[in-house]
């Protein structure tokens, strides 16, 4: 039996019934999520699978009963407006519920998802990325976006790799911009561009350098966990070189912060680089050149919208405009 979260706060049950039947209520989220959205963008939508089927499935379900403003008829997916009320009332409800039984984070996040279907009716995106992209690709990615979809908002945040992985897991974000190259199970991870890594410092030079040549110095490096810190860290083994690490940091900026204030030579992506690049600075590339791809995840089973190719074309062509 099909039991329902609106269902269940409409007709008021005992929280021991609603203990027992949560797995079905749980199982009609996610229905509504995987299945009703059938394109990922947080509408609940209908369309026919066959030329046999229903054109319109709603409570008006004549062929003709749905058309665009100038009377054209609309063709599907169709998202209706009054079963998104029924989507806002139902993730509302089961926020309660799961508040009362205790599953905090999954009351905040229905909560959340239920305040985006209201107050976001052009569309909404949950996007995470590396710090070191949300400085130096996005905004120009975001600003375009917004250009071309007036209304479209963001929730942007920040991670590193394992949070990204996490927070695409619990269905927290939607997308996530990330050079870590691993695969993980669920998600899909698909390469977009790249970069590259350069040396940033304040001591004076000009073309290329090589790691041997930057081994003389005090060296600012990423963390071998980070993907560019591991690319970095197989190449000194490859030439087996070792590198005077002065300084082991976690994110590319501030590498590059300490190396304006003079701490040593700081090796980091290109893009990061230029964005942080400040009078008396300067940055040269490391030869032979390092490539450090650029990628987005995603989760597997979820269709794509509009929305979600449409980001993720535009970072494919900020990666190509990008001077790596």
């Amino acid at each position: 039996m099909f039991v329902s979260p609106a269902f269940v706060m409409a007709f008021g049950v005992s929280l021991e019934t609603v203990r027992a039947i949560w797995p079905a209520l749980e199982l009609a989220l996610e229905w509504m999520d995987r299945y009703g959205d059938r394109d990922g963008d947080g509408f609940v939508e209908y369309a026919r699978d066959t030329d046999k089927g229903l054109e319109n499935q709603g409570w008006k379900d004549s062929h003709d009963s749905i058309f665009h403003a100038d009377g054209h008829l609309a063709k599907g997916p169709i998202a209706l407006c009054e079963v998104q009320g029924y989507v806002y009332a139902a993730k509302n409800g089961m926020a309660k519920l799961a508040a009362l039984l205790g599953h905090d984070p999954m009351a905040q996040r229905l909560t959340q998802e239920a305040a985006s279907l209201r107050e976001r009716p052009h569309g909404h995106l949950r996007l995470g990325c590396a710090p070191a992209l949300g400085l130096g690709l996005l905004p120009q990615v975001i600003r375009a976006s917004r250009e071309t979809r007036p209304g479209l908002t963001f929730d942007i945040q920040t991670h590193h790799s394992a949070e990204l992985v996490q927070g695409l897991l619990t269905r927290e974000l939607d997308l996530a911009v990330t050079f870590d190259t691993n695969d993980y199970p669920g998600l899909v991870r698909e390469e977009i561009g790249h970069t590259e890594l350069v040396n940033v410092g304040r001591k004076p030079g000009e073309g290329p350098v090589t790691l041997k040549q930057l081994c003389h110095e005090t060296l600012i490096v990423l963390d071998p966990r980070d993907a560019a810190g591991a690319l970095l860290q197989m190449s000194l083994d490859a030439q087996e070189l070792q590198a005077p690490q002065a300084l082991q940091v976690q994110t590319h900026y501030v590498a590059c912060a300490l190396a304006e204030a003079g701490c040593g030579e700081a090796i980091v992506d290109a893009i990061t680089a230029r964005a942080m690049l400040r009078p008396g600075m300067r940055l040269r590339p490391i030869a032979p050149a390092l490539r450090v791809p650029i990628s987005v995840m995603r989760r597997g089973h979820d269709s794509m919208s509009g929305l979600h190719h449409e980001l993720i074309a535009a970072l494919r062509q900020a990666c190509v405009t990008s001077p790596s």
